[in-house]
C-alpha cells in the first residue's frame, strides 16, 4: 500500500486580536533593541551566540505570551488552551507554537500528562508556509484513519509533500516512522523529546526512540510547538532548544544578549517533590494509607505533575475508604485541587452527582451535599481502611 494519503488542510493564519510579535513592549526605550530575555518570557538556560535553550514551567502566566495559537490542520470542533496549575493545558483541536523561528534544526522536550490517551504531541512547521509541517504524534488515530488504520500508533508524519496527483486545495502526508510502544496511560506523566536536524527527524517517548528521514524539500525556517486533536493534555517543564533564525532576529529587532547571566537548571527535584514521591512510593508498596496521600493533591509546593500522579495512583487503588476524606478537596479555592479531588472521588465511587470543579460555589456545594448523603447511606461501602 502506498504511504501517501490525501488530507484537506487549511493555511495557517495568525490568531485574531493577537499583538504583533515585533510590537514595542511597554517600558522599552524607543529605537533601542530589547534584549532577548526582555522579549521572551521563559527562563533562558543558555544563550551561546544564536543558540538558545529556554524553559517554561508555567508558574508565571506571562509565559503563555511566548506561545502562538495556530491551526496547522483543518479539524472542526472546540479548541482551548490555558495555564492550569503550573502546566499548559490544551483541549480540542489546535496547536501552540513558540514565537521564535529557528534555523534548520530545533528540539523540544516536555512532561506530558495525557488526559486523553491519543492524538496529541509535537508539531514543527515552516515559518513561511503553514502547510509544510511535521507531526510527532502520541497514539495517533485521527490521521491514520485516512489509511484505514484503527489501531493507535506513535508516529512521525511529514505533511505538505508535493504530488502531481492531488488537487490544488489538497495536501499530502507521508509516514516517516511508526510504532506501538510504549503504552500510554491517561493521567500518567511521560517525558517527550522531539526534534529535527535538516530532514532527519527523531522522537523519544520515554526511552523509546523513533527516527527517520522525511521526504520532500527541506524546511529550514522552523516553528516548534505542541498540539492536540480532539483530545486533552497537560504539558509541563517545556524546554526549547535551537539556533535562532537571523530572519526572526531582524524581524523582532532583538539583541542576542541577556540582561543577567542565565539561571542554571536546578539539579534534582525540590524537597516538596521528594517528600511527595516518597509518599506515593510508600502508598504503592502498601505501607501507607490512602488518606495520608491525599494532602499531596492540595499542596501548592508540590509540582502539578506529582500532584496528578498522586491523584491517579489513588484513583486506581480501589480504596473506597479514601472517598469521605477526599470530599474536603472539592471545597478548595484552588481549581487544580478541586479537579484532582473530583478525579479520585469519581474513580473510587463511580459517582460525582454533577459536580463540576469549574462551576460556581453554590452549584458545587449542592453536588457535594448529594455526595455526602450517598456516603452516609452506604457506610459499609466507604468503611475504614484495611
Amino acid at each position: 500500500m502506498r504511504n501517501l494519503f490525501i488530507l484537506v488542510l487549511c493555511l495557517v493564519l495568525p490568531a485574531a486580536g493577537l499583538p504583533s510579535a515585533a510590537a514595542q513592549e511597554p517600558g522599552k526605550d524607543a529605537g533601542r533593541k530589547p534584549l532577548l530575555d526582555q522579549l521572551l518570557k521563559g527562563r533562558v538556560l543558555r544563550l551561546d551566540g544564536d543558540a538558545l535553550e529556554i524553559k517554561y514551567d508555567f508558574s508565571d502566566p506571562a509565559q503563555l505570551a511566548d506561545w502562538i495559537d495556530y491551526r496547522p490542520f483543518r479539524v472542526m470542533g472546540e479548541w482551548e488552551f490555558r495555564i492550569e496549575g503550573d502546566a499548559l493545558k490544551l483541549k480540542g483541536a489546535g496547536a501552540l507554537h513558540h514565537r521564535a523561528t529557528f534555523l534548520k534544526e530545533v528540539e523540544i522536550e516536555y512532561d506530558l500528562i495525557p488526559w486523553s490517551d491519543r492524538d496529541l504531541g509535537t508539531v514543527i512547521s515552516e515559518d513561511a508556509e503553514g502547510e509544510q509541517f511535521v507531526l510527532y504524534s502520541v497514539n495517533d488515530i485521527y490521521f491514520q484513519k485516512f489509511d484505514g488504520v484503527r489501531v493507535p500508533q506513535h508516529m512521525i508524519t511529514r505533511f505538505g509533500v508535493p504530488d502531481s496527483s492531488i488537487k490544488a486545495d489538497e495536501h499530502a502526508f507521508r509516514y516517516v516512522a511508526r510504532g506501538a510502544d510504549p503504552k500510554i496511560r491517561t493521567h500518567q506523566k511521560i517525558r517527550i523529546r522531539a526534534g529535527k536536524k535538516g530532514q532527519e527527524d527523531y522522537f523519544f517517548i520515554g526511552d523509546r526512540e523513533y527516527k527517520g528521514v522525511e521526504p520532500g524539500r527541506p524546511i529550514t525556517q522552523l516553528h516548534v510547538g505542541v498540539y492536540t486533536v480532539k483530545s486533552s493534555a497537560l504539558f509541563d517543564d517545556v524546554i526549547v532548544r535551537g539556533k535562532l533564525s537571523p530572519i526572526w532576529v531582524e524581524r523582532e529587532k532583538v539583541e542576542l544578549a541577556l540582561s543577567a547571566p542565565p539561571v542554571p537548571e536546578a539539579v534534582g527535584p525540590s524537597k516538596a517533590d521528594q517528600a511527595a514521591q516518597e509518599k506515593i512510593t510508600r502508598f504503592e508498596a502498601g505501607t501507607m494509607a490512602g488518606e495520608e496521600l491525599l494532602p499531596v493533591l492540595s499542596d501548592p509546593e508540590v509540582s502539578v505533575v506529582l500532584r496528578q500522579t498522586a491523584a491517579s495512583t489513588l484513583a486506581a487503588s480501589g480504596q473506597k475508604s479514601v472517598v469521605p476524606k477526599a470530599v474536603s478537596l472539592l471545597y478548595s479555592e484552588d481549581l487544580t485541587t478541586r479537579q484532582l479531588g473530583d478525579q479520585v472521588i469519581r474513580a473510587l465511587s463511580g459517582k460525582n452527582f454533577g459536580y463540576d470543579p469549574r462551576s460556581d460555589a453554590d452549584k458545587r456545594s449542592k453536588a457535594i451535599q448529594k455526595l455526602l448523603q450517598h456516603i452516609q447511606k452506604n457506610p459499609a461501602l466507604f468503611g475504614a481502611s484495611k
